[in-house]
């Protein structure tokens, strides 16, 4: 879900305030790359919407904020102060069993990545740290 995202109006060094607008084309954009992250994470597993054992995996984008950098955007070297550089993007996933409706785990996450993928509605970053996501929550799931 990328409907209600909180995003600071503070403009970063290379992007504009357009950059930073939850646009209808970037809700697309993003649900696209998640469902593609998702589909190709679980691709080996049947999809049920109901029955026993069924699993709900939800997915929110809560907030893209410029942030502190980290090793992967700024080629390994931390630095303590924050950083117009990059963009902080935080996720929460909840976990239900189906049938029941029972909320089984909530997991929060915060990742990195430069703050030039802000000025693409379609952005190989929110790509790649999405599938990273899927994956890890493959991980978590199927403890595999």
């Amino acid at each position: 879900d990328v409907s209600d995202v909180d995003i600071p109006q503070t403009l970063v060094m290379g992007t504009t305030k357009g950059d930073w607008l939850m646009t209808p084309e970037r809700q697309r954009a993003m649900q696209k790359d998640w469902a593609a992250a998702m589909d190709q994470a679980f691709a080996g597993y049947g999809r049920a919407e109901q029955g026993a054992g069924v699993l709900r995996i939800t997915a929110k984008v809560t907030r893209i904020a410029p942030g502190r950098p980290d090793a992967a955007t700024i080629g390994g070297e931390l630095l303590s102060a924050g950083s117009r550089d990059v963009v902080e993007v935080f996720v929460e996933f909840r976990l239900y069993q189906q049938d029941s409706g029972a909320l089984l785990a909530v997991i929060r996450d915060s990742r990195t990545m430069t703050s030039v993928a802000m000025s693409r509605t379609a952005s190989i970053g929110f790509e790649i740290m999405f599938g990273s996501w899927a994956a890890l929550l493959h991980t978590r799931v199927a403890g595999k």
